[in-house]
């Protein structure tokens, strides 16, 4: 049990870490506009 809880609590840290990461990258407009773009040639 002990062991599971430890897995629960690292999965949070890497979950926040994730969050971090990308509301960083998100927050660059080169990555939205990239984004964008890919979305756009990804649909023809």
């Amino acid at each position: 049990m002990n062991n599971s809880v430890n897995v629960k609590a690292i999965w949070k840290l890497k979950r926040v870490h994730l969050i971090e990461s990308v509301r960083k990258i998100v927050s660059s407009k080169d990555f939205l506009l990239t984004l964008f773009y890919f979305l756009k040639t990804a649909k023809l």
